[in-house]
């Protein structure tokens, strides 16, 4: 037999009913709400894209094996924006001409000028031959730690969304007023178009 809601019960689950909680109507009843609860913890499950923990010793110890890259690969740097500018640049594709380039430059290495500088350019395909095993693995571990966070920023965007709604909704008589007009500072500005002011001669 169903059993009817009441204004003041706690619920099977243990929470107190309230206006807000899923389900609930006049003249609703308990397996209602609990039908609702359970679908609603679901949804929440299917929508948490990433659950994860990383405590201060394992990301210290992560750190450390990025200082310690640093350490043996020494020839690391960033380029300014100027240099990127004025380097070529070649698409990782691109190394297999490379190769063959400096096979026939070894092979006949009459055609080449006086100025050029054989040794270095093979110099730098060897480097190349062995780097790029370095900068695919990179790659790869680049993006499944951007693709981790992105997952997780959006697990925590999605819920403290809910959780200023929340707030919005419980705010009727004004009690939250501090918590909403805080969380909705975050969002200022947002959808307005930037006007531009054309200067006055």
């Amino acid at each position: 037999m169903a059993t009817p809601l009441r204004l003041d019960m706690i619920l099977p689950n243990g929470q107190p009913l309230r206006w807000d909680t899923p389900g609930a109507r006049w003249g609703g009843t308990v397996e209602e709400v609990m039908a609702a609860i359970n679908q609603q913890n679901n949804n929440n499950d299917m929508q948490n894209k990433i659950s994860a923990t990383l405590n201060d010793t394992d990301k210290a110890a992560a750190l450390a094996h990025f200082q310690g890259l640093l350490t043996l690969l020494t020839f690391l740097r960033n380029l300014t924006d100027e240099e990127k500018k004025r380097i070529n640049k070649a698409a990782n594709g691109r190394l297999p001409f490379i190769q063959q380039a400096c096979q026939y430059a070894q092979q006949f290495p009459g055609v080449l000028p006086a100025n050029f500088n054989l040794s270095e350019f093979t110099k730098d395909v060897t480097f190349l031959a062995q780097f790029v095993a370095i900068v695919n693995a990179e790659d790869n571990f680049h993006n499944k730690v951007k693709d981790a966070f992105s997952l997780a920023n959006s697990d925590g965007y999605d819920q403290a969304l809910k959780v200023y709604n929340f707030f919005k909704a419980a705010n009727f008589s004004g009690e939250y007023k501090d918590v909403v007009s805080n969380l909705g500072s975050y969002f200022e500005g947002q959808g307005k178009k930037k006007t531009t002011t054309t200067p006055t001669p």
